[in-house]
């Protein structure tokens, strides 16, 4: 607010990832004395360029595979040697390349049995390995196929295996 209210421009370093994200106009993230991405905090947490900025900045899930086809701005990735498929939004790709996609935790629907059900597309069935309350949200470890994945939900969501829905716009292509 001091910063604000006096048209301060500050450069302020830190490790702590929620300090950057709140106070912050732009944010440039370092590894090793040089500089991965600069952004609001908004591009650089829900599209990290590359692998580093994408772990270092919040959790994160990382699903790699191969480009099975492509059209109209997405791409289709066959993820888990083809078992599961994932449709991400993705330009300047061809298939048979290799992509890895982030997915925050947070971006992941859950649906139990009695839920309403969303399209197909980027839904998966997944086995719960773990559960915990961490008081505003909840916390799943899952298991979909051969991927573990980590899911947040504001809400308790029943059963031992779950469907997980992952939009589109939600999947981060990196290098």
């Amino acid at each position: 607010d001091l910063q604000h209210r006096l048209g301060l421009t500050t450069i302020f370093v830190t490790h702590d990832q929620d300090e950057a994200l709140s106070m912050s106009d732009r944010i440039a993230v370092m590894s090793h004395g040089e500089i991965q991405q600069i952004g609001t905090p908004e591009d650089v947490y829900r599209r990290p360029t590359n692998r580093f900025v994408a772990e270092f900045v919040g959790r994160v899930n990382l699903i790699e595979g191969v480009i099975a086809t492509v059209g109209g701005g997405h791409a289709v990735l066959e993820v888990d040697g083809g078992v599961q498929r994932l449709t991400v939004l993705a330009n300047d790709t061809k298939v048979s390349d290799r992509l890895t996609v982030v997915v925050r935790p947070e971006a992941m629907t859950l649906l139990s049995d009695g839920d309403t059900p969303v399209n197909g597309t980027n839904t998966w069935d997944a086995d719960v390995h773990a559960t915990a309350f961490l008081g505003d949200h909840y916390e799943y470890e899952l298991q979909a196929g051969s991927l573990q994945l980590i899911a947040q939900t504001s809400r308790p969501v029943v059963g031992a295996r779950l469907r997980v829905h992952i939009p589109a716009d939600a999947c981060a292509v990196v290098e």
